[in-house]
């Protein structure tokens, strides 16, 4: 094998290619003889440790490469024997004691399912990563999970001690999404599926936007209590309609001539139908009625009398095209992957496995990776 050879030994001088071949042993004979397709016949050296080019002091990189026209072709390949318990044994370990240097860089641009590392198991984990961000990325995907295991899970992040979250998602992009999620496959799908049986299995600190159908079966509206907000809670149930409709109420006086015009948005005449109207006089005796019926924003409510106190609700029934395409079905059929499965089981005397969205127990247990955190040295 040609020791000079700038593949392996970078664009060093002469004299301090001289120096790097002190270092080498027959143990880098046989590290080299896999990546340059069997060059040499070395001996395998048994020894503590085996150092390859041993104090790179130069300011060029170490560099080993495989010119092997492959597709299986590797640079280097590291590979741990021992077959017991080992959770921190390592194929291959980088450290880095530079200030916001990496231990392990990857880099690949060819190709759209190019990866710069890649981490994959049968039985375990692809990828652990610890630290205040455990896992970080960047191209096109910054990180990409895949199973294809029964109850496994794409991307798993696990928060403990003092940590808040599992998973942190941040987008810096003009009009991007921090999180994006799509599920497509299966009639009970969810791009999103979150529990808790503690707290909240969501939580959303400003503005939500839902374009499709919302549905819930204890639908409240919940605020601070006015008189002890710091203790207590303020609910109101949200009344229920087999219709979509609105509402608009107010109170009015009738003037000398015993009427009185009310105004409403405009926009409410426009967008409903089958508009309904009831009146209730306030203090005294009368009868009033609608003169005229909304048109522009405006209705006439005729009392019979001068200062009648009249109370009036208007209900419509939302005519919109959001509306028209959203309408309510109030007896259906649950879809087949629906089907003997509930909402609250528990109220009909079925058991919590038979919920709607009911997940085993994989990410709390079985499948959960328990990997100890190590601080490694490089005498490891």
């Amino acid at each position: 094998m040609d020791q000079s050879d700038p593949n392996l030994m970078g664009d060093e001088p002469h004299s301090d290619q001289r120096d790097r071949r002190m270092f080498l042993t027959a143990g880098i004979g046989a590290i080299a003889a896999a990546a340059l397709n069997g060059v040499v016949n070395p001996h395998v050296a048994s020894a503590a440790s085996v150092v390859l080019g041993g104090t790179n002091s130069v300011t060029r990189n170490t560099i080993i490469r495989n010119t092997r026209s492959s597709s299986t072709a590797k640079g280097i390949v590291g590979r741990t024997t021992y077959t017991g318990a080992a959770l921190n044994a390592a194929g291959v370990q980088g450290i880095a004691d530079g200030t916001n240097a990496s231990g392990v860089w990857g880099t690949a641009n060819k190709g759209t399912r190019a990866a710069g590392v890649y981490g994959a198991s049968t039985t375990g984990t692809g990828v652990v990563g610890f630290g205040p961000t455990g896992v970080s990325g960047e191209g096109v995907f910054g990180v990409v999970g895949f199973s294809d295991v029964a109850a496994g899970t794409g991307v798993l992040g696990v928060a403990e001690g003092d940590c808040l979250d599992g998973v942190t998602a941040i987008s810096d992009s003009q009009d991007g999404n921090g999180l994006y999620c799509e599920a497509s496959t299966g009639e009970i799908a969810a791009g999103i599926y979150a529990t808790s049986s503690t707290g909240y299995a969501g939580f959303f600190d400003g503005p939500v936007a839902v374009t499709g159908a919302f549905s819930s079966p204890a639908a409240l509206i919940q605020v601070d209590h006015p008189d002890d907000p710091a203790n207590r809670w303020y609910r109101q149930a949200v009344v229920g309609s087999f219709e979509r409709i609105s509402v608009l109420s107010g109170n009015a006086v009738t003037g000398t001539d015993g009427r009185v015009a009310v105004r409403v948005p405009a926009i409410f005449g426009q967008t409903h139908r089958d508009i309904r109207y009831q009146l209730t006089p306030i203090g005294r005796s009368a009868s009033p009625f609608i003169a005229r019926e909304l048109d522009d924003g405006r209705f006439m409510i005729d009392a019979g009398a001068p200062g009648v106190r009249v109370s009036w609700q208007l209900t419509g029934e939302r005519s919109d095209p959001s509306a028209r395409r959203n309408q309510v079905e109030v007896e259906g059929r649950k879809r087949a992957g629906e089907r003997g499965r509930y909402l609250e089981p528990t109220l009909y005397d079925q058991p919590a496995a038979r919920g709607l969205r009911r997940r085993g127990p994989s990410l709390r247990s079985a499948q959960r990776p328990r990997v100890t955190r190590r601080e490694l040295s490089a005498e490891d």
